[in-house]
């Protein structure tokens, strides 16, 4: 980067895009580095090229669904890893905002609701 940096690079050629940066923001920020130093890079592999906005907005566009892809998994992987250790208490079940006790119902209470309007409606009555 020496060498970017003193201008002496006009281009960086890469095999593939995840071989140069992964996290999207140090490639953003190797992005502003080589903007700065008038040097631009190209993927062979994946047609890709900084030297026009185009390539540039190209480029970014999958960088962007790979790192959202990586937090959503480092999400589901932290989710799965609490329900295993039983700390996870961010689902509650179903719940329903109870008119006359106004009051929220949730789990049990909600469920049985659920069955005697079902029952009604299935019997030939009206739910209430």
């Amino acid at each position: 980067m020496q060498a970017v940096d003193e201008k002496r690079v006009d281009q960086i050629v890469v095999y593939k895009i995840d071989r140069l940066k992964r996290p999207l923001t140090d490639f953003a920020k190797l992005v502003d580095q080589l903007d700065a130093a008038e040097t631009s890079f190209i993927s062979v592999t994946q047609s890709s090229s900084t030297a026009t906005s185009m390539g540039r907005l190209t480029l970014n566009m999958p960088l962007s669904f790979a790192q959202f892809e990586r937090e959503v998994t480092a999400v589901r992987i932290r989710d799965k890893k609490q329900a295993y250790e039983g700390q996870h208490s961010a689902v509650i079940g179903p719940a329903v905002w109870d008119k006359v006790q106004d009051m929220l119902q949730s789990g049990a209470a909600v469920a049985r609701g659920s069955r005697q309007k079902s029952d009604q409606i299935t019997s030939g009555g009206q739910a209430p």
